[in-house]
């Protein structure tokens, strides 16, 4: 059974890691002309050898190929203060993969040579003349969906000057900033909401101790004498008994099983009716705390409750104190928590 779940999930796993590699390579490595890429001018290369290099003291050009098959120009120039886009214009492509760097691009219907040189760059001959880009990596994801956007929504019309459009470098800050405030007020406003939460399941729980303590303490007051003194009468034959006298040796001894605890909680809730209930009403207990207050039942000295659970005396004082001041918001010592449950 165990081989067949592990087959299973190696399946799950190479079926998963298979979508990936095939995602990503769709996505991007696929298609030489990604969404996730914008290409820029490096070189225009004339017929004569004469070439110019790209950027220059103009810019250079950009070309988003959009995969619904459209060609977006525009020319991109950049100083320290601003980035300037001007719009050229839009073609329509077509790409076809003939088989490892071999391509065949159209564009308007136009077959260009194209050549892949290496992982960024390409060349697209055109009229004669040799472009040369390269994959440009120094705009950001956020610009780049910007000029994407910019360029895509515009109508283009043979020989029109295009506004220019002008992201300034300020703005980009201001915006950075307000993003991040605005990151920083949400961050704010969920750790207000977690302290809120918080605080009221803690009011709720104190308030629900209270309650539980009050009810204990008016079961008490109430309580006939009859049923008091009957109480008693059970309490002290219960310490007198073999049962509870065979248990308290297992106790001094330092060794208790596990059915021995079974039992010593089973004699508990018989002797002190509710007994578990009334623990778990009050605080959800650890282990070790419900186990503390069981030996404080049995009369176990502090050094013995020590051996038996296998901890410092100090660590057994400590939950005590805590645990009272838990349960009633104030502070108060081990013998104050034996008190209380010895009263249970």
């Amino acid at each position: 059974m165990k081989s067949l779940v592990r087959f299973y999930i190696l399946y799950l796993v190479a079926l998963a890691s298979m979508a990936f590699v095939g995602c990503s390579k769709s996505d991007d490595d696929g298609h030489l002309f990604s969404k996730h890429k914008v290409w820029s001018m490096r070189k225009i290369t004339y017929p004569a050898e004469v070439s110019v290099d790209y950027p220059n003291s103009s810019g250079t050009y950009l070309a988003i190929y959009d995969n619904d098959s459209m060609l977006y120009v525009c020319h991109w120039s950049y100083n320290e203060s601003a980035n300037t886009i001007l719009p050229r214009h839009k073609s329509h492509y077509t790409l076809i993969n003939k088989g490892g760097d071999d391509f065949l691009y159209l564009e308007d219907g136009k077959p260009c040579p194209l050549t892949v040189q290496n992982d960024t760059t390409i060349t697209i001959q055109q009229n004669g003349i040799v472009y040369t880009w390269s994959v440009e990596h120094s705009i950001e994801a956020q610009k780049m969906a910007e000029i994407r956007d910019l360029l895509v929504g515009l109508e283009y019309e043979d020989g029109k000057e295009y506004e220019r459009f002008i992201f300034t470098k300020k703005e980009r800050e201001l915006e950075i900033q307000n993003s991040m405030l605005g990151t920083y007020i949400t961050a704010l406003l969920a750790a207000l909401a977690i302290v809120a939460f918080f605080f009221h399941r803690t009011y709720r729980n104190k308030k629900r101790i209270e309650t539980e303590l009050l009810r204990l303490q008016t079961e008490r007051e109430e309580r006939p004498q009859i049923v008091t003194e009957a109480l008693k009468n059970v309490e002290e034959e219960w310490l007198a008994s073999d049962e509870y006298a065979r248990l308290r040796k297992q106790i001094e001894s330092g060794a208790i099983s596990y059915d021995d605890w079974s039992l010593m909680e089973r004699q508990l809730n018989k002797v002190y009716p509710s007994f578990t209930h009334t623990l778990e009403s009050l605080h959800h207990m650890s282990l070790m705390e419900h186990r503390v207050c069981m030996l404080i039942k049995f009369r176990a000295t502090p050094s013995e409750m020590a051996a038996v659970l296998n901890k410092e005396a100090s660590t057994i004082s400590t939950t005590r104190s805590r645990l009272y001041q838990k349960i009633f918001d104030k502070k108060g010592g081990a013998k104050d928590w034996d008190e209380f449950i010895l009263g249970l």
